[in-house]
C-alpha cells in the first residue's frame, strides 16, 4: 500500500515540476506555428517593427484572456446564478436546521448533502477569486466589496 502511496506522490510532484514549462512550450508552439507573423530583419523599417512590436507578453496574453473570459456575458451570469443558489442553500439550511444533526450530535445524511454543497459552491468561489485576482490584479483588490467578498469566502472556506 505504501508502494502505491510513495508512486502516487511521485508522479503528482512530477506533473508539478512541469506546470511552468507547459506555458513556454505553448507560446513557443504558438510563435513557431504562424500566431504570432515572423518578420524580416534584413531591411530596418520603422513601421514593419512599430506594428509587430506591439505583442503581448505571454504574461499579458494570459491575463487578457481571463479577463476576456470573465466579461464574457455567460460567465457572467453563471456567477450570478451560483450566488443566488448559495443564498438559496443558506437560507433553506437555517430554515431547517435542527433536521440536520441527529440526537448524538452528528450530521444526518441531509446535513452532509448541504456540507458538500457548500464546499463545492465555495470551491467555486475561491476559484473565481483566484481568476479575478489574476486578471484584474491591482484594479480588483480597489473595490472595497470585492476584498471584503474574498476575505468571507476565504474564511467561510477554511471553516
Amino acid at each position: 500500500m505504501t508502494c502505491f502511496l510513495e508512486f502516487g506522490i511521485a508522479v503528482f510532484i512530477d506533473c508539478l515540476k512541469q506546470i511552468p514549462c507547459q506555458f513556454i512550450i505553448w507560446w513557443v508552439v504558438i510563435r513557431r506555428f504562424g500566431k504570432l507573423e515572423q518578420l524580416n530583419f534584413e531591411h530596418w523599417d520603422d513601421e514593419v517593427i512599430l506594428a509587430g512590436g506591439a505583442e503581448l507578453s505571454l504574461f499579458q496574453f494570459m491575463r487578457h484572456t481571463v479577463r476576456q473570459f470573465l466579461e464574457n456575458k455567460y460567465i457572467a451570469k453563471l456567477i450570478l446564478t451560483m450566488t443566488i443558489f448559495l443564498c438559496l442553500v443558506i437560507f433553506s439550511e437555517l430554515s431547517i436546521s435542527d433536521l440536520l444533526v441527529n440526537e448524538e450530535d452528528d450530521k444526518s445524511y441531509l446535513g452532509w448533502i448541504y456540507y458538500y454543497i457548500n464546499y463545492f459552491l465555495l470551491t467555486f468561489f475561491v476559484i473565481e477569486i483566484m481568476l479575478k485576482l489574476f486578471g484584474y490584479a491591482h484594479i480588483f483588490l480597489m473595490e472595497f466589496i470585492n476584498v471584503f467578498d474574498s476575505i468571507v469566502v476565504i474564511i467561510s472556506f477554511v471553516f
